[in-house]
């Protein structure tokens, strides 16, 4: 099982990792055997575990097992971790009180809902309108945007599913007993009406006690608030009031006593050190993988891409290919896509074919040793950076694979893709040694199964460091020429190169 950690961890994000080690090491079913109130700590502890789990990211670095365990020894070594503090149940007796989101994943005898007032729960609230508010997402990149309505109806129909579906966890969380409650007066001069959730608990056939309210009463007749008077009891230190003192003190131009929590963050503030300004000619170079290619394509279109930045155009086959990674990533992984994504109705479908490619081939049926693995070549002229989709093999022969949405075509520039993957791997980049036998390929989806492999031998291995060096050379040199071709056709750039305008202009002649 040990080994089996080690392999699996190489490929899963720090959250599922901690999720995998508490199910294989069997601490579900410890925390169940445990009496109610202890049972309940446990798994309240260890939710605030994995939150904390899939919050924490490292300054520098993979989020990985070790860097996590070093920040938890860090956490127990300050005085006010509040990370680390422990949830306790008092007694049998002790009542948790949870925000529905909290109580995910737990179970109770009995449950309370309270508030199940009219617009209070489920809440009114129409949500961000993205035309109205400039934080919120625009309509048309969200996946589940449907074009048929208008903005409002929209955001308001989104914002009543989710309503619904928190409403769905909390009355879940009932084992046995689940009570509803409401109030008339919540704060507000109007009365409140039993909103729709309350109704639908009401008239459940499985509805065993039903208290029929009073008559609604009318505006203003709610309680009397809680309210604080101003003339409270006499202070030892202001004899004269608070507010006197406060005035008096203005008054005189007295210097009040500053705040210890503020005084004590301004000390700490001002005790660090100015960063020095970052020196331009010791910044080391780092090009993606992406920007490999798009440089040995047109070295003007990397420098629009990558160095001064223009726009680019929205690309729906980028979108249906990036789904489709997923899709095989998490089956890679043993794991069953279980976002919003699929109560959606109007997504882009045209992935799920491709899919079935890949689940047909040779590579469905094969457990991946590394899946989406990212990695860090260094060379004496700079960086490259990049995520392997897939690593298939053993100790004695590893096939690199990286998965393309479209048909075949023998590689240009991509070659680089290969390329850069297979230097990675040979200096370890990926976290382990690899084999003396490698192969690196291309699997294309688009027309069923097709497959480019490349076989990384030292010779071949030679060229591609060459090859890649000379790129990082060229981009150091800053050596930004248009080079143009049948890529300017799909260029998001050919309208404000003129180069590119003109190739294209006379090809089409």
């Amino acid at each position: 099982e040990y080994r089996t950690l080690l392999i699996v961890a190489q490929g899963l994000t720090l959250g599922d990792l901690c999720r995998r080690i508490l199910d294989t090491t069997s601490a579900w079913i410890e925390i169940e055997s445990m009496h109610d109130a202890a049972r309940l700590s446990a798994r309240l502890n260890v939710y605030r575990f994995l939150d904390l789990a899939e919050a924490w990211s490292p300054l520098e670095g993979r989020p990985s097992l070790a860097a996590f365990l070093d920040y938890l020894d860090s956490l127990l070594d300050e005085t006010a971790a509040d990370e680390m503090e422990a949830a306790h149940v008092g007694s049998e007796d002790a009542v948790a009180l949870l925000t529905v989101h909290r109580a995910k994943g737990l179970e109770w005898e009995v449950v309370v809902l309270p508030a199940l007032a009219y617009g209070i729960f489920p809440s009114q609230g129409k949500g961000a309108n993205p035309e109205k508010s400039p934080a919120a997402l625009p309509l048309s990149m969200r996946p589940d945007h449907d074009a048929t309505m208008d903005a409002d109806t929209f955001v308001r129909f989104r914002h009543e599913v989710q309503e619904w579906r928190t409403a769905y966890v909390a009355v879940t969380r009932a084992k046995q007993r689940l009570v509803a409650t409401g109030a008339y007066f919540y704060s507000f001069v109007k009365p409140k009406r039993p909103g729709e959730l309350f109704e639908i608990i009401r008239n459940s056939p499985t509805t065993v006690e039903r208290r029929v309210p009073g008559p609604t009463p009318k505006d203003g007749e709610g309680p009397d608030s809680l309210t604080i008077t101003i003339d409270a009891s006499p202070d030892p230190d202001f004899s004269e009031g608070w507010r006197e003192e406060l005035t008096s003190r203005l008054e005189s131009n007295i210097p009040m006593q500053p705040n210890e929590a503020l005084a004590e963050q301004q000390a700490v503030l001002f005790d660090i050190p100015v960063p020095l300004p970052a020196s331009v000619g010791d910044e080391e170079l780092t090009v993606s993988v992406t920007g490999l290619v798009t440089y040995a394509t047109c070295p003007l279109r990397y420098y629009w891409s990558e160095v001064d930045r223009l726009p680019r155009r929205p690309n729906r086959r980028a979108l249906a290919g990036t789904k489709l990674h997923r899709r095989i990533e998490l089956h890679n992984l043993g794991k069953v896509p279980l976002s919003e994504e699929l109560t959606y109705d109007n997504l882009d479908t045209s992935h799920v074919g491709r899919y079935s490619s890949f689940l047909e081939s040779r590579l469905g049926s094969r457990t991946p040793i590394l899946v989406e693995a990212p990695f860090l070549y260094r060379t004496d002229l700079g960086r490259v950076r990049g995520r392997i989709d897939a690593v298939y093999g053993d100790e004695d022969h590893w096939e690199i694979v990286d998965f393309k949405s479209g048909r075949k075509r023998t590689p240009g520039p991509e070659i680089l893709q290969l390329q850069a993957y297979a230097l990675a791997a040979s200096e370890n980049g990926l976290g382990r040694s690899a084999p003396d036998l490698m192969d690196v390929t291309f699997a294309y989806l688009g027309e069923g199964f097709e497959t480019h492999t490349e076989t990384a031998d030292d010779r071949w291995i030679s060229e591609a460091r060459s090859d890649v060096a000379s790129i990082l050379h060229d981009i150091a040199e800053k050596r930004f020429e248009a080079t143009p071709s049948d890529a300017c056709r799909s260029c998001d750039f050919v309208g404000v190169c003129e180069i590119g305008k003109e190739f294209l202009a006379s090809a089409d002649n």
